[in-house]
């Protein structure tokens, strides 16, 4: 089941895209997240480290990693959240 925003039904696969303008503090979901950035750009913190991340990057969050990000103005991703099970 992906456990991603607002916790739909299952779904193997879930897509999203939105613009973020405000810092999002670390967050870590039961499936594996694949980000592409559209738009803009931003520090990405986790775990790991600080990561800068810009137009045309693709980021991979695995599973249950906390991940946040602060945007340098506006940033627009796409989001898939998929479910490590179908994978």
């Amino acid at each position: 089941m992906v456990n991603g925003p607002g916790r739909e039904r299952f779904l193997p696969i879930l897509a999203r895209t939105r613009s973020i303008q405000h810092s999002v503090g670390p967050v870590a979901y039961d499936c594996v997240k694949l980000i592409f950035v559209r738009h803009g750009s931003a520090i990405l913190f986790s775990e790991f480290g600080e990561q800068p991340a810009t137009t045309g990057d693709v980021v991979l969050v695995g599973a249950r990693t906390l991940c946040g990000s602060e945007p340098d103005g506006s940033i627009t991703v796409t989001t898939l959240y998929l479910d490590r099970d179908c994978m």
